[in-house]
C-alpha cells in the first residue's frame, strides 16, 4: 500500500480525494450548489500528478496548456454558451470561466501523454497516433462535457449529431484541425522560439520532408 502511495506525486492523491468528495456531494440534495471550479481543479491535480510520474516536465507544460486553452476559449467564444448546471465563481474573460482552463490543462496533458506513449512505447505511426489521441481523448472529453455534464450549448444549428460521441460535424472538423495542430506544436516544441524558427526554416527548405516527419512522429 505504501509503495502505491509513493509511486505518484501527492498532488495526484489530493485530486483523487477531491473527485471522490465531489461525487459524494453530487448524489446528495446539494448538487445544485456545487462549484465547477472545485471539480475541474481536482481532476487537474489528479491528471498532473499521474502524468508527472512519466513526464517530469509536466509542470512547465501545464503553463503552456493553460495559455493555449485561454487562446482557444477567446478565439471560439462565440461558438458556445456555458450552461448553468454548476455554479461558477471566477471568469477570465467575458463569459469564459476559470474552470474551463482547468479542463483544458487536464485534456491537453492526457492528450500529449497518450500521443507520446503511443509513439515511444508502442511504436505506432505518428499519423495513426494522432488519430487515436483525437478520438480517445479530445472527442471523448468534448462528448462528456456536452452530453453527460451538460456544461455548454453550441451556438449554431446542427443537422445531426455524429455517433458514438453525438457531437455536431463542426466539432469533428474543429478537432481534426485543432487537435493535430496541438500535437504537432507540442511534439516539435514550437513553444520554444529556437525550435519554432528552426521548424519554419526547415519547412521553407523542404515542406514535404517536414510533413513526412510529422506523419511518422519524428
Amino acid at each position: 500500500m505504501t509503495k502505491i502511495l509513493n509511486d505518484y506525486h501527492p498532488i495526484f492523491w489530493i485530486g483523487v480525494v477531491g473527485i471522490i468528495v465531489f461525487i459524494f456531494l453530487y448524489i446528495t440534495p446539494i448538487r445544485s450548489s456545487l462549484y465547477l471550479e472545485y471539480l475541474f481543479l481536482s481532476i487537474t491535480f489528479s491528471v498532473l500528478g499521474f502524468v508527472s510520474k512519466y513526464d517530469k516536465k509536466i509542470w512547465k507544460k501545464a503553463v503552456i496548456y493553460f495559455i493555449i486553452g485561454l487562446f482557444w476559449e477567446v478565439l471560439t467564444e462565440a461558438n458556445w454558451t456555458y450552461a448553468g448546471n454548476f455554479l461558477l465563481v471566477f471568469y477570465i474573460y467575458k463569459d469564459i470561466p476559470l474552470a474551463m482552463l482547468f479542463y483544458w490543462i487536464s485534456v491537453f496533458s492526457l492528450a500529449f501523454f497518450s500521443f507520446s506513449y503511443l509513439i515511444k512505447k508502442l511504436r505506432i505511426n505518428g499519423l495513426l497516433a494522432q488519430i487515436i489521441t483525437i478520438s480517445s481523448v479530445f472527442l471523448v472529453a468534448e462528448s462528456i462535457g456536452f452530453n453527460v455534464l451538460g456544461l455548454w450549448n453550441y451556438n449554431f444549428n446542427s443537422i445531426f449529431l455524429i455517433p458514438p460521441y453525438f457531437l455536431p460535424p463542426h466539432i469533428f472538423i474543429g478537432y481534426l484541425i485543432f487537435g493535430n495542430l496541438f500535437l504537432i506544436f507540442m511534439r516539435k516544441k514550437l513553444y520554444n522560439p529556437h525550435y519554432f524558427m528552426n521548424f519554419i526554416s526547415r519547412l521553407a527548405e523542404n515542406p514535404f520532408r517536414i510533413i513526412e516527419d510529422v506523419m511518422k512522429g519524428d
